[in-house]
Order: C-alpha cells, then sequence, then structure tokens
C-alpha cells in the first residue's frame, strides 16, 4: 500500500513529467536543439546562410498512413490565431493538429508562413511537414547550437530534456521530429542561437523562465524525479492496454490551446514574453527574417515549435503585414481501438475524459 507521503511523491513526479513533455513538445527548450540531427555544413564566414552542399540525408522513418491535411480555412481577422487545435473526430476518436498560417506583406507581395511545429508526433505529421517545408525558398528553422558547437557543451537539463522527450516518443509511439525532418535540404537556414550566446542570455536574465531548473546543480537535483516519473509512468502503462491513446488524449487536448499552456508553463503573455526560452530566442529570428527580406525570397517559412508562433505574429502584423490564409496537418491521430469485452461491472472506458471536448 502507498503511504500518503509517497502518494503525493508520485503526484509531484507526474506533474513534473506533465510540464516537461508540454515545454519539450511546443517549444525546442533546448532538447530538439541537441538532437540527432546532421549539421550542415556552412558556407565560409556565413554560419546563417542556407546550405549549399548537404550529405546524404538519414533514411526517413516508415510513415504511418497518411492523414490528409485540413484546409485552406478562412480567417476571421477579427479572432486570435490558433496554432495548434484538438479536433474530436467521434466519441472516441480525435487529433491534435498544428497549423501553417500565411501572411502576405501588401508592398512586396513577399508571403510568409508561420509553420508551427509540435516536436513529437507520428511519422505521417513528419512527412507532411516535410512537404509543406519543400515549398519554400527559406525556411528558417531553430536549433539552439550552431555548427561547431559540441553537444557536449550543453548544460545537463537539455540532455535530460532530451532523454526525457524521447522516452515520452516511444511510450506514445511517437516519431520526433529530428528524425522526420531533413536538416540538410538545400532551403535550410539556422536561425537560433549559439550554445554561447543562449547561456549567456540565460545568465543575464532576470525574469521567470518556462523551466526555471536550468543550471547544471538544479539539473542534478531534478533529474531523479523526472526519471522516477518517468518510471511510474511506464509502470501505470503495462496495466492498461489503452495507455498511450490515454494520455495522447489528455496531452492533446491541452496541447490544443496554448494559452492552457501558457498558464500552465508560467509563460504570462504568450504573444509577448520576456523569457529566454521564448522571447529572446524570437527576437534574434526576427532580426534574421527581417535581414533575409531584402535578400528577394518570395516564399519563406518560419519553422518554429508552436509556442513559438503567437509573438512571431504579433512582430508580423505590427510590421504590415496581412494574413491571409491558414492550413491543419495532424500531429497526433487517436485511433483508439474497441476495448476487449469485459462484465459490465468491470468494463472501462477507452479514453479518461468525461465531459465533452470541443472544437477549437
Amino acid at each position: 500500500m502507498i503511504e500518503l507521503g509517497q502518494s503525493r511523491r508520485v503526484q509531484s513526479c507526474l506533474r513534473a513529467v506533465a510540464a516537461a513533455v508540454l515545454a519539450a513538445a511546443i517549444t525546442s527548450s533546448g532538447s530538439c536543439a541537441y538532437a540527432q540531427v546532421p549539421a550542415p555544413e556552412a558556407n565560409a564566414g556565413d554560419e546563417t546562410s542556407a546550405n549549399q552542399s548537404a550529405p546524404e540525408p538519414a533514411p526517413a522513418p516508415e510513415a504511418a498512413p497518411p492523414v490528409p491535411s485540413v484546409g485552406p480555412e478562412p480567417l476571421d481577422p477579427a479572432a486570435p490565431t490558433a496554432f495548434t487545435r484538438f479536433r474530436q473526430l467521434t466519441r472516441l476518436e480525435a487529433n491534435l493538429e498544428s497549423s501553417v498560417t500565411r501572411y502576405r506583406h501588401p508592398g512586396s507581395k513577399q508571403v510568409v508562413a508561420l509553420v508551427a511545429a509540435i516536436h513529437i508526433g507520428d511519422p505521417s505529421y513528419y512527412h507532411e511537414l516535410q512537404a509543406e517545408l519543400d515549398r519554400y525558398d527559406l525556411v528558417l528553422f531553430e536549433r539552439i547550437g550552431k555548427v561547431g558547437e559540441e553537444p557536449e557543451d550543453r548544460r545537463e537539463i537539455f540532455t535530460l530534456f532530451a532523454e526525457l522527450q524521447h522516452e515520452i516518443s516511444k511510450l506514445l509511439e511517437f516519431a520526433h521530429q529530428a528524425d522526420g525532418i531533413d536538416y540538410t535540404r538545400g532551403n535550410l537556414r539556422h536561425s537560433d542561437m549559439s550554445l554561447r550566446e543562449f547561456e549567456q542570455a540565460l545568465e543575464e536574465s532576470a525574469g521567470p523562465q518556462i523551466i526555471p531548473l536550468l543550471d547544471d546543480r538544479a539539473a542534478r537535483w531534478i533529474a531523479p524525479i523526472f526519471r522516477f516519473g518517468m518510471a511510474m509512468t511506464k509502470e501505470m502503462s503495462k496495466s492498461d492496454p489503452h495507455f498511450a491513446n490515454r494520455m495522447r488524449w489528455q496531452l492533446g487536448s491541452l496541447l490544443g490551446k496554448l494559452d492552457r499552456v501558457a498558464l500552465e508553463l508560467q509563460i504570462g503573455d504568450i504573444a509577448n514574453p520576456d523569457d529566454v526560452i521564448i522571447g529572446l530566442r524570437n527576437a534574434y529570428a526576427w532580426e534574421i527574417f527581417r535581414r533575409s527580406l531584402s535578400e528577394g525570397f518570395q516564399r519563406t517559412a518560419v519553422f518554429y515549435g508552436a509556442a513559438h508562433m503567437p509573438d512571431f505574429e504579433r512582430r508580423l502584423l505590427e510590421s504590415g503585414w496581412v494574413r491571409v490564409e491558414q492550413t491543419w496537418i495532424p500531429a497526433w491521430h487517436i485511433p483508439v481501438p474497441a476495448a476487449p469485452e469485459a462484465p459490465e461491472e468491470s468494463a472501462q472506458p477507452a479514453l479518461p475524459p468525461e465531459e465533452k471536448q470541443e472544437d477549437l
């Protein structure tokens, strides 16, 4: 029997795991930055230029049967833009979807798309994202750390987040973005901080962060809690044949509403964040985007985690860009199988939520 203190510890661990999963799913939080992404060769003297030559890409993971994108859909100029949504299809079937939102500048007629990413998802999701990215002349992508910076230079918390991200991917039968997107494509341009820039920004920042435990000492303290939480989660999954679907539903319904995620992660104003992981990195990427406009690219994509997109959109609208259309790509599908036959008194629902799930 679990003692009260143990029960509280288990709950705390599971909450820590859930918060980390939320952060890792929609911001890089350093983990996506250091995943097994082959570093492209940089042009001499230009670390941010698009790739000119690239090694053979790693084979893509086997794709699940594709789920078609939705859209384009009409945009209400007065309504805030959603970059993720949880869409219930039937009583026991749903999608977590991310958006591609396109904007046009009335003067130059250039088009920019905010391609919102969820960093863990179904293999078919990354096949669709790759096809979308291939449509653009220039793709500005996130990854903390530039060519030549060694992964071992990173803080321990990032190693922990990468480990957690991959464990959750296995547990919920997801692929990882780093394995599903070809970062050697010639139209990709790194548009994020270097390791040293990021470290310096963290040291100089006095404000709250999404994950406040970013120094190595704190990472060593929190690591056992995360790992204990993961161990408890794995144990629970062994006794529940619908565990992956339950967790997908619960996490997906939360990730489908970025304002709720912002509250969970204590981001504050997600459209004007003042932290380092979203706010300062967005400012850095925005300057790279702004400078790229003079290069004459007609179609540019900003490929960042979904949590970064409200701030990017604010910057675009304040600079005179106009929203023109939006499409949706299913990232997580919940194909809940029929529950096995069981006596009435022991029958369990395939999914936990009792309340009606609403479309966004």
